[in-house]
């Protein structure tokens, strides 16, 4: 991808994708979640029903979310979670706004 005749982004798109995935997922649970100090940060929590929340974590630097996951699940039902995966347009706009900055 090119902006302003500077090649942006180069590669296959799984490949770039995969490169700018972040420490952020997307749980559905059963209860609220508070913010870990040592694992990880509610960025944002809503009630989608009576039993079923909808978060988004991040991840503290260095830390493993299998373990996040192991202290979330002890008093919370995970119904599912996905790794937050920036779609292309929003990589070429981090991309371009870094080249703006750096």
């Amino acid at each position: 991808m090119i902006n302003n005749s500077k090649k942006i982004l180069d590669g296959n798109t799984d490949e770039i994708k995969m490169n700018a995935k972040s420490d952020t997922y997307i749980l559905k649970h059963d209860k609220k979640i508070e913010s870990n100090d040592q694992l990880f940060d509610v960025i944002s929590q809503n009630k989608l029903s009576r039993n079923v929340y909808e978060s988004e974590l991040s991840l503290k630097k260095g830390k493993s979310y299998r373990n996040m996951f192991s202290e979330i699940s002890k008093d919370i039902e995970i119904i599912s979670f996905e790794q937050k995966v920036p779609n292309m347009n929003d990589i070429f706009i981090m991309k371009v706004e870094e080249g703006k900055n750096g």
